[in-house]
């Protein structure tokens, strides 16, 4: 098998770079011969997805949410996908702990070891893919407007300092989304979200997800105490959840989709779910 590890020593606090040298002394022990690198950009990461895609059977990679998404986006319309496998090394990584992995690096090792695979859903946003999360109103820009200096330092208190602001703001957006069964439901709301994930934010909402079954959770944001927020944090009953494989939104504002803490498209959209697209390694 041959195994490529990449690793983004911007990510997070950036303490996978200096446990570099165990890493390497594990993986080549479970896999004989592994080559690792560092991405020094952007564009050396999203070149190093495509040279996973045709060269290596496993490709591991360290990073956040953020870097999850780039792999996803990579690799979606390549002909053959290697078997993925994740070292968490961001700020919240929702994705990871989806799959049973945190920053512990020894505990990631031993489950890579194991080499449990699982199929998994990606969803796809227009042109562009996510793997857990797309939202549109209040909250759903904090990622994007947290900058990396201050989630270096601060980590995840960065993104809840700029929550706190929006909790009080009065804004809502307004639309309807058309299930797949062909229901049609207007919305006014603090904010959307389609969920393919337990976790989001660092808190765990959606217990009963399921990354492999083809389908994913849509929540309309009832108003309520802090603009809908809690009903989240407190897992209420009464949150406005629908399970799609396909839907299509329409909103009368140019709203930016947050899509696992990136930027993505803006205004319309149809969500489309991919079953079974990707396979990771997994707890």
């Amino acid at each position: 098998m041959k195994v490529l590890f990449v690793y983004n020593s911007s990510s997070g606090k950036q303490s996978i770079v200096r446990q570099i040298p165990k890493i390497r002394k594990k993986l080549t022990k479970i896999y004989g011969s592994v080559d690792i690198i560092a991405s020094t950009s952007a564009e050396h990461f999203i070149s190093l997805c495509h040279q996973a895609c045709t060269e290596y059977d496993l490709f591991i990679f360290s990073g956040g949410d953020g870097t999850f998404n780039m792999v996803v986006n990579e690799i979606a319309h390549e002909p053959k996908k290697p078997i993925l496998a994740l070292i968490p090394s961001g700020t919240i990584n929702d994705a990871g702990k989806n799959f049973g992995l945190n920053k512990n690096v020894n505990r990631c090792l031993r489950i890579i070891k194991k080499q449990k695979t699982k199929e998994i859903d990606i969803v796809q946003i227009n042109d562009r893919y996510f793997a857990y999360v797309a939202a549109a109103g209040l909250f759903s820009d904090i990622p994007l407007q947290t900058k990396q200096r201050k989630k270096k330092i601060f980590g995840f208190l960065a993104y809840y300092s700029k929550a706190i602001k929006q909790v009080f703001q009065r804004k809502t957006i307004k639309g309807q989304v058309t299930l797949d069964n062909g229901r049609i439901i207007p919305f006014e709301t603090p904010f959307i979200m389609f969920l393919n994930s337990k976790r989001v934010g660092g808190f765990t909402i959606n217990p009963k997800a399921n990354l492999s079954d083809g389908k994913i959770d849509f929540f309309i944001t009832k108003r309520g105490p802090f603009n809908g927020l809690l009903a989240y944090l407190f897992q209420s009953p009464n949150i406005e959840r629908y399970e799609v494989k396909e839907a299509r939104i329409h909103l009368e504002s140019e709203e930016i989709w947050d899509i696992d803490g990136e930027r993505g498209p803006v205004g319309d959209i149809t969500v489309t779910v991919l079953p079974r697209f990707l396979k990771m390694i997994v707890k």
